[in-house]
C-alpha cells in the first residue's frame, strides 16, 4: 500500500468477531400515521377492487392499459395487467394518491 502499510498488518490489527448483542428497533405509529395508513390502505382497496371489477365484468384485454377516473380522488386513473402472471399495473396521475405493482 502507498501508506507502507501491509494487508497483513491491517488485517491482525482488525479482529473479526460477531456481534455479542444485536439490537433492534420497533417504530410504534403515532396516532396520526395511523390515520395516515389507514387513509391510504382504504384509497388502495377501493381502487383495487374497481380495477379488478372492470377487468372482471367488461373482460379488458390483458397486455394493454385501460384509463378511467380514479374512484379516489377523480384524476386520471391507468392501469393494465399482464396475461403471462395476472400482475397489475396502477398509476393515478394525481400526486400521492396511487401507483403500485402487484
Amino acid at each position: 500500500m502507498s501508506n507502507g502499510i501491509t494487508l497483513d498488518e491491517i488485517m491482525s490489527a482488525q479482529q473479526m468477531t460477531a456481534p455479542t448483542s444485536i439490537q433492534f428497533r420497533v417504530h410504534v405509529p403515532t396516532p396520526e400515521e395511523e390515520v395516515i395508513f389507514r387513509e391510504e390502505m382504504s384509497r388502495h382497496d377501493l381502487i383495487d377492487r374497481t380495477v379488478k371489477r372492470l377487468v372482471r365484468e367488461q373482460r379488458l384485454q390483458p397486455d394493454k392499459w385501460h384509463t378511467l377516473d380514479c374512484p379516489a380522488c377523480g384524476g386520471e386513473l391507468k392501469f393494465g395487467y399482464s396475461g403471462y402472471n395476472g400482475h397489475f399495473h396502477v398509476h393515478c396521475a394525481t400526486d400521492g394518491c396511487a401507483s403500485w405493482m402487484e
